[in-house]
């Protein structure tokens, strides 16, 4: 029996797996990969799946796979029932298929990686409107209770909730933040605590709300101010100063999902109080936000609000939103069922502000890491390409020379810091080439060391050196440049013939095999 799955081609399918189980982005799976109530062709669940929407939203919370879990355990019981009608427990059996498919999901959680940049990108934004021209505010809530956002938007397109289209995550929309601020100012305004010239300059008005009321239609929310038209500027149309930008989470915000259980719902269908006897609980998942989540409410004046007459203006303005912006979180609650206690938040500003600093000053310790580590990279590439352009000359070369080995010896040196699994065989590559270079004479070891190297390990010991150490050296002093500059040095230093008697000890020598004194003048 085929098992009904979404209309996912094949070649698709392979990437994001069949039930779109591997797709890492909640708002594209709810929009693109939803699961249909209408199956095609499948006649054990009669082309017809009732429980499509609420499996599309469960499977993207972070409790959906405990939930799914639960569904299947039902379905299981339904499927192995004593007095199960066949055409039942193969409509389980099929559901049970589904699930067991549906419960593995990758976009319950982001990924490290992908949440920091997610942060990172809230914190640009604020940073961005911060740098606004005209003048802006903003305000940081931590959610202190769930919150229920979108609820009467469409299921299929975006399963109760409102998701940012990038990363998937909730939000709050602009004009929830402004619709919730312009309900706490209209309380302000009948209160006389706000004038309808702060009012407009706000948050703007149309002529239909100072539309009067009829036997028929009800009035505009201003109608009791319509008095008020002509005077001191007021007008009925007039654009808002004030824009209401999105409110995204600074920090990690977890998808849920909560329940509402209707116990006597014939009772709220008929009204008889005689249906109150038959309980009947039918639960009623809805996507949320987990308490905790910090968001960052900005507002910001527009181009209207830059041709107010002063800065001061401005300013009054921006504060005015400010307070109405703060009793909205704290008083009235974004989303949906405010009333049962959802979507209040408390002013947490100043805290987030100093967290904020702490987190880009880490960001920017960070990104100066991350630019050294890739400076240090193409400083080692570019140390292991010039060593394999070595090699590859020396391994083309028939004869090496000895001075080769000082090139090996100084590249070796530079690529032994890098501790990369590359730097390994450029290693052995070097030793092979060390060792086809000849023997290196006692004469090429003197011309390497320093001065004070050869006069520490080679004439202070002159007389325990052997025989052919001690030609080599008498020839670097007579014929070599440095080795006779070097003699006349240890020729005249008294306080080494003191110790020694250096200069002493290579006559000796000297005479004993018949050969002339080596000049301790200057050429």
């Amino acid at each position: 029996m085929p098992i009904a799955k979404p209309p996912i081609s094949p070649d698709v399918a392979e990437v994001i797996g069949t039930y779109a189980e591997k797709v890492e982005n909640r708002s594209l799976l709810l929009e693109k990969f939803i699961i249909h109530k209408s199956w095609p062709e499948d006649d054990v669940l009669r082309n017809k799946l009732d429980d499509a929407v609420r499996w599309s939203f469960i499977r993207c919370a972070e409790n959906g796979e405990y939930i799914l879990s639960t569904e299947r355990k039902k379905q299981y019981a339904v499927s192995n029932g004593r007095n199960t009608k066949p055409e039942k427990k193969d409509e389980a059996d099929q559901k049970i298929k589904i699930l067991d498919n549906l419960t593995p999901c990758d976009c319950r959680k982001l990924s490290a990686g992908i949440e920091e940049l997610r942060k990172e990108s809230v914190d640009r934004l604020v940073d961005l409107i911060g740098r606004s021209s005209f003048g802006h505010r903003i305000l940081f809530g931590r959610l202190e209770s769930r919150l229920a956002v979108n609820l009467s938007g469409s299921l299929v397109q975006n399963a109760g909730i409102c998701l940012d289209r990038l990363f998937g995550v909730p939000y709050l929309p602009g004009s929830a933040v402004k619709g919730v601020c312009r309900h706490v100012a209209l309380e302000d305004l009948r209160a006389g605590k706000l004038s309808l010239a702060d009012f407009q300059d706000i948050f703007g008005t149309a002529d239909i709300d100072f539309k009067e009321s009829t036997s028929r239609a009800k009035g505009g929310e201003l109608e009791a101010f319509r008095d008020q038209i002509g005077r001191d500027g007021i007008v009925e149309n007039k654009k808002g100063c004030i824009d209401f930008l999105a409110a995204f989470p600074r920090n990690e915000a977890h998808l849920m999902v909560d329940m509402t259980n209707v116990h006597f719902s014939d009772y709220y269908k008929s009204g008889n109080e005689t249906d109150l006897r038959k309980e009947r609980p039918m639960p009623n998942p809805f996507p949320v936000v987990e308490k905790g989540a910090e968001f960052a409410f900005c507002i910001a004046l527009n181009s209207m609000g830059g041709r107010l007459e002063s800065d001061d203006r401005r300013n009054e303005l921006l504060e005015k939103t400010s307070n109405l912006l703060r009793r909205a979180m704290e008083v009235a609650g974004f989303g949906a069922k405010t009333g049962a206690g959802y979507g209040w938040f408390v002013d947490e500003t100043e805290r987030i502000k100093r967290q904020k600093e702490a987190d880009d000053k880490a960001r920017e310790v960070r990104k100066s890491a991350a630019e050294a580590q890739e400076l240090r990279r193409r400083e080692e590439d570019a140390t292991i390409a010039e060593a394999t352009e070595l090699l590859e000359s020396l391994e083309s070369a028939e004869t090496l020379v000895s001075d080769t080995r000082e090139k090996l010896d100084e590249m070796e040196r530079r690529i032994s810091g890098i501790g990369r699994p590359d730097v390994v065989s450029l290693q052995d590559r070097l030793n092979v080439q060390r060792n086809r270079i000849p023997p290196e004479s006692f004469g090429d070891i003197l011309r390497r060391m320093q001065p004070n190297q050869i006069v520490g390990q080679y004439v202070v010991p002159f007389g325990k050196l052997d025989e052919i150490k001690q030609f080599s050296l008498v020839e670097f002093f007579r014929s070599d440049k440095v080795g006779r500059d070097l003699w006349i040095a240890v020729h005249n230093d008294k306080k080494l013939s003191k110790k020694c008697n250096s200069a002493q000890a290579v006559h000796a020598f000297l005479n004993s095999k018949g050969l002339p004194k080596i000049s301790a003048s200057p050429l």
